[in-house]
């Protein structure tokens, strides 16, 4: 194989194309046995038997390191503790249901001994510690204001007696001929006693 090296210039000038060459290509790599090397500047080759895959053949790509000044450690995330929260007594909601009814006469706020004795009952079943609501209610006999006031005295008569059983009273309330649990007047003219405890979380 026929080959020199030179410039475009000195190709121009120095030798006849057609006593040296059959044809002249670029060439952008220079080959030393297996290895290849770019050429720098414009290189041309004057040949007459070039192979095509010397031409086509590029040169191996290095292959890049990287080094890391420290080594890198994926620590798994930190799991958060359990977080109970703790509700102060006083704060917890309340529940309540009605512990017992006592009845009364027409136009009285006086606990008959029967009522008495289902009042004396009514307090055993009240949990210690535990408060009570006190609402006392008329039936439809009477004008507004005065069954308003009737309907007080009946369940302060009721919160009375609970107070000096050791019962904690929460409120007292009349509410007169509000709210009638029957079409009976007689059941109406009631007092309810409702509990009072505070659920537990």
């Amino acid at each position: 194989m026929l080959a020199k090296f030179m410039t475009t210039a000195s190709l121009v000038f120095l030798i006849p194309l057609s006593s040296f060459a059959s044809e002249i290509r670029q060439r952008p790599f220079a080959y030393s046995f297996d290895a290849a090397s770019a050429q720098s500047g414009d290189t041309f080759v004057v040949c007459s038997d070039c192979p095509d895959n010397k031409l086509t053949i590029l040169p191996a790509i290095a292959k890049l390191a990287v080094r890391m000044s420290d080594p890198m450690t994926i620590q798994p995330p930190a799991t958060q503790p359990d977080v109970v929260t703790v509700t102060p007594r006083n704060e917890l909601p309340e529940i309540k249901g009605l512990l017992g009814t006592v009845h009364f006469q027409l136009n009285s706020s006086r606990l008959s001994q029967f009522e008495q004795g289902n009042l004396e009952k009514i307090s055993r079943d009240i949990p210690a510690g535990n408060a009570v609501d006190v609402t006392g209610y008329t039936c439809t006999i009477g004008t507004d204001d005065y069954n308003k006031k009737l309907s007080f005295s009946r369940a302060e008569a009721v919160a009375t007696v609970l107070k000096a059983k050791g019962v904690h009273i929460g409120t007292i309330e009349g509410k007169g001929k509000c709210c009638p649990a029957s079409q009976d007047k007689q059941q109406n003219r009631r007092v309810e006693i409702i509990g009072i405890r505070k659920e537990e979380m």
